[in-house]
């Protein structure tokens, strides 16, 4: 009698919806990699940018500095 773990069972199902969808599984897959790209290259400069509503404005020169 063959061992069963619950390792070798999720290992089967996951394999089994691999062989069904292996456009889906790809299309995920590069999903993640392009965003995990996207993030690193954020990352690089060291800048945080939030998205706020002040973020894309341009209030000309401060007032106080003229």
């Amino acid at each position: 009698m063959a061992p069963h773990t619950v390792v070798s069972e999720a290992s089967a199902r996951i394999g089994g919806v691999v062989s069904r969808h292996p456009r889906l599984v790809a299309t995920l897959l590069a999903a993640v990699v392009f965003l995990a790209l996207q993030d690193g290259a954020m990352a690089i400069d060291g800048t945080l940018a939030e998205p706020t509503a002040e973020g894309s404005v341009d209030f000309g020169p401060d007032p106080d500095q003229d």
